[in-house]
């Protein structure tokens, strides 16, 4: 990238900041030169990267850790995609910025068709030294969010490549043949189990929850609000449930936000009636019986506030969106397990069809297959703190209160 190769050689600039989404070494190598001399004429450098979507590799992560004074992973595991593209030399007297929509990837610093803008700044001028105040505070508020960013060290990118789900890539072996994601198998797969799993593996838990409020949705869906926010006044039709401390589980008390229950059958549960018969790897998640319009419900109230992306099918109108839920069988909490929900306009076709499924995925598909839950209850739980709860009972949870 020309501003930085350009901008790292001035005397005048002692620190550099850099805040970009992704970052791979095709991108950091054919700036490396200029990045080093910055740091041997006693430059400070700072780096916060994000690692969503698969976009981040080992190698990027590590060349980071290699040149920065300072480097940082910032994730925020609720599917809110990290996104900025900010780098800012900074001197005594005079500052550069550079916004734009570039990464620190071979494309986005010289391949692809990007664009942004650079703000000269006279650190003396009152408007300059303003927007240069707001700036700093920006990156000292997202590294203040010690739970989303985190110092990265060694052990981190050990970490975050040995997790499956945070989708590191690695430039040395093309990771679309050697990983794949935990909620990622497509509609009609069929996965061969070679051990029967009582429980779902754990998650390699790394980032927590953030400090900050979340920024709601202001519009409303058929006169219902999207926002996480107090039940009080909302329609009595709600088919809200209350909770029993549940053994291991993390969640102590939290204000109900949505609620949706439903029997499983035998092709929700895993267990279709045919031996011949694929399992789906999905449950659907229909009306059920619940005072939804379950078209619409799930993708924009239930998980209305996640970060829905197209999936490129050809389809219009196919989306999906990943969520951590903490599941809950029999009682008993099994931890955070990833899942995929999936919304596709195309299968309602004006018959009242369902257009919102979940993916089991392929350790909670293995669990299921492997213990017997038809007829049992599936109860999702959306907490207004964004959190989720999977609840699998043997009777329905409604019939409790």
């Amino acid at each position: 990238m020309d501003f930085i190769t350009q901008s790292s050689s001035e005397a005048q600039f002692n620190s550099l900041t850099i805040c970009v989404a992704w970052a791979k070494r095709s991108g950091i190598e054919l700036i490396r030169p200029a990045l080093e001399s910055f740091r041997e004429r006693g430059g400070v450098l700072t780096t916060i990267l994000g690692i969503s979507e698969g976009g981040a590799t080992k190698q990027g992560l590590s060349l980071a850790h290699e040149l920065s004074t300072k480097a940082y992973v910032f994730h925020d595991r609720r599917s809110a995609t990290f996104h900025p593209k900010i780098y800012l030399f900074k001197g005594q007297e005079k500052s550069e910025l550079f916004v734009g929509s570039n990464n620190l990837t071979a494309g986005g610093s010289y391949y692809n068709y990007e664009a942004a803008t650079i703000t000269s700044i006279d650190n003396s001028r009152l408007e300059d030294s303003k927007l240069l105040s707001d700036v700093e505070a920006y990156f000292a508020k997202l590294i203040s969010d010690t739970n989303l960013c985190i110092p990265l060290t060694s052990a981190l990118i050990h970490d975050l490549v040995t997790e499956p789900r945070y989708r590191i890539a690695d430039e040395d072996n093309s990771w679309r043949n050697r990983i794949r994601a935990l909620t990622q198998e497509d509609e009609n797969d069929e996965e061969d189990v070679d051990e029967i799993i009582t429980t779902p593996k754990p998650l390699l838990e790394i980032f927590g929850k953030s400090i900050h409020s979340r920024t709601s949705r202001p519009r409303t869906i058929a006169g219902r609000s999207t926002k996480r926010e107090s039940t009080k006044g909302l329609p009595k039709t709600r088919p809200l449930i209350t909770l029993k401390p549940t053994k291991g589980s993390a969640k102590k008390s939290a204000l109900i936000f949505e609620t949706w229950s439903k029997k499983l059958n035998a092709s929700d549960a895993q267990h279709p009636p045919q031996k011949d018969s694929a399992v789906t790897g999905n449950v659907r998640l229909s009306q059920a019986g619940n005072p939804i319009d379950h078209k619409t419900y799930f993708r924009e109230i239930f998980f209305g506030g996640e970060n829905w992306i197209g999936v490129e099918s050809g389809e219009n109108g196919y989306e999906k969106c990943l969520v951590e839920i903490e599941v809950i069988d029999d009682g008993k909490s099994m931890g955070l397990v990833p899942f995929r929900i999936d919304h596709k306009a195309a299968r309602i076709a004006d018959q009242n069809n369902v257009p919102t499924v979940l993916k089991w995925g392929s350790t909670m598909g293995a669990y299921m297959r492997q213990n017997n839950h038809i007829d049992e209850w599936l109860t999702l739980v959306s907490y207004a703190d964004g959190s989720y709860q999977m609840l699998i009972t043997k009777q329905d949870p409604r019939s409790l209160n």
